[in-house]
């Protein structure tokens, strides 16, 4: 019986793993779109009507307004005068108090979010923090050349489970250990805190003189 109920319990939580993640990004979508609709949307409405006096009711009007908009604002930013005008806004905008604060933030975290991730992130490491013998997962972003003319990758290291947050590190090459994992796997590791993990073979570049904590040589 005890196995009987397990095996129950352990497909009752498959199917939490598989629906809830679907639901949230639902539950998200329709807030987003309802809320441009329900910004736009009044504004638009009368324009529509005096152009289609039969139509009452264009649901996702707003939402095609909100697009259109952006679609317009990118398309201006592309050539030479667009670029200096944002540029003169952005300027603007980083010089008033509080609004700089905001402005610069929110500016970061779009960016961010609108970068793909296997473009932002070129490849997924391994850096021994905090202390000997214990590894993060980290990301190279970048590099840089010192003084020296040796080239120095950039490593962003992400908290779990929400990889926006972090922190980032220049380190010495022989500091960054590459790992096999792809930067899809990297990031299911990091949102899912280690439970959905790709196995012991992204490891095996770790010096076997330096036991990992927690995993089994």
């Amino acid at each position: 019986m005890k196995v009987k109920l397990g095996g129950i319990k352990t497909k009752i939580i498959t199917g939490l793993v598989i629906v809830v993640p679907l639901w949230a990004t639902y539950l998200v979508l329709r807030a987003f779109f309802e809320t441009l609709d329900g910004l736009l949307g009044p504004y638009l409405k009368p324009l529509v009507q005096s152009l289609l006096p039969n139509i009452e009711n264009i649901p996702g009007l707003g939402i095609l307004a909100a697009l259109l908009v952006l679609y317009l604002i990118g398309l201006v930013t592309a050539n030479i005068i667009g670029r200096r005008f944002v540029h003169r806004m952005d300027a603007l905008m980083k010089r008033i108090p509080l609004v700089k604060t905001i402005y610069s933030a929110t500016k970061q975290i779009t960016e961010a979010l609108a970068t793909p991730a296997k473009t932002a992130f070129k490849k997924v490491v391994l850096v021994e923090l905090p202390y000997p013998g214990t590894y993060v997962l980290a990301f190279i972003t970048n590099s840089i050349r010192d003084e020296q003319g040796r080239e120095l990758p950039v490593v962003f290291v992400p908290c779990s489970p929400n990889p926006t947050t972090g922190f980032t590190l220049v380190m010495p090459p022989e500091k960054v250990i590459e790992s096999n994992m792809t930067v899809e796997e990297g990031m299911k590791v990091i949102l899912s805190m280690g439970i959905i993990f790709p196995g012991i073979s992204a490891l095996q570049a770790i010096p076997r003189d330096r036991p990992v904590a927690g995993v089994k040589p």
